[in-house]
């Protein structure tokens, strides 16, 4: 029987930039308008909430929330290296990036191929600069997929799973079939 590590990191894409910036989701959130006002006034929030935000919007408790985030990330990634996976297997909480409201499934297995991966997009979407001054240009890096490998663990291992989670009639679709970026 294989061996197994758990990992468990953050992937708040605002990481990526400056502390200046590193609240830009929570500054869109209070300026829309479907949110309440008394929800978006700081005297309303906890006092940790009303101090990190502070006069800066955030930027100084940023700056800790960072130091904190990649020590963290330095431990996981140390575990990582120790372990020397041969397959690496990564859980996250995308649905809203490939599906929409109307079938956003309690989980899926995205098996996909060699993907390319530019990890600034998000932040050129929201016009920010990335933490490390870095060239927008020649960033992206191929992230290796073993699609066969992970339908394979699929069809394996889905009788195992509790029968509240009965996974219906499996396939793979195929990765054009993703909903647009």
């Amino acid at each position: 029987m294989g061996e197994v590590l758990g990992l468990g990191i953050t992937h708040y894409p605002l990481l990526l930039g400056p502390d200046a910036t590193m609240a830009a989701l929570l500054s869109m959130t209070l300026s829309d308008p479907d949110i309440p006002a008394d929800a978006k006034d700081p005297a309303n929030w906890t006092e940790q909430a009303r101090e990190e935000w502070s006069d800066d919007k955030g930027a100084a408790a940023a700056g800790r929330h960072r130091a904190a985030l990649l020590a963290d990330l330095r431990r996981c990634r140390e575990a990582l290296d120790e372990f020397q996976p041969d397959v690496l297997v990564v859980w996250g909480d995308d649905q809203y990036e490939n599906f929409r409201e109307e079938v956003i499934p309690s989980f899926c297995l995205f098996a996909y191929d060699d993907t390319q991966v530019d990890p600034f997009s998000t932040l050129d979407r929201l016009g920010i600069p990335n933490a490390w001054g870095l060239p927008r240009e020649g960033q992206s890096f191929t992230m290796r997929g073993a699609p066969q490998f992970a339908a394979l663990q699929v069809v394996r291992n889905h009788r195992a799973l509790p029968r509240r989670h009965d996974l219906g009639p499996l396939r793979v679709v195929p990765d054009e079939r993703r909903h647009p970026r």
